[in-house]
């Protein structure tokens, strides 16, 4: 019987680091693993700042493993919000989650931060 699971940003990046095999385990059983925007948030924080991988290797990571079966994106924002992060390398990937978010929602970002500002 599959299940789905909530992911905890320790699952995932201890895949990305350690090459633990438990997520790909629940994915082989036909699992469906949900992974939440604080997850992406937090996993690419500690990615860059913990482990100092760089953003084109954290975004090479992310994108391989969201386009797993059974891997399910709470929200599809993430993955645009990630490419920008990937192609802005002055912006943190919340700052590029939050254009994409006001962008899509059509509503203007108000914000003191000059990088994002500048970023179109």
């Amino acid at each position: 019987m599959t299940e789905k699971f909530l992911l905890d940003t320790s699952i995932v990046v201890r895949y990305f680091v350690d090459g633990d095999l438990y997520l790909e385990k629940l994915l082989k059983q036909g699992n469906k693993l949900l992974i939440t925007t604080p997850v992406i948030i937090e996993t690419i924080y500690v990615l860059n700042k913990i482990y100092k991988i760089e953003r084109e290797i954290i975004y090479e990571k992310i994108m391989s493993l969201v386009v797993k079966p059974g891997i399910v994106l709470e929200d599809s924002e993430n993955i645009v919000a990630l490419n920008r992060y990937r192609a802005h390398s002055a912006l943190s990937f919340i700052d590029c989650w939050l254009f994409t978010y006001a962008k899509n929602a059509e509503i203007s970002l108000i914000t003191y931060d000059k990088k994002l500002k500048k970023s179109k």
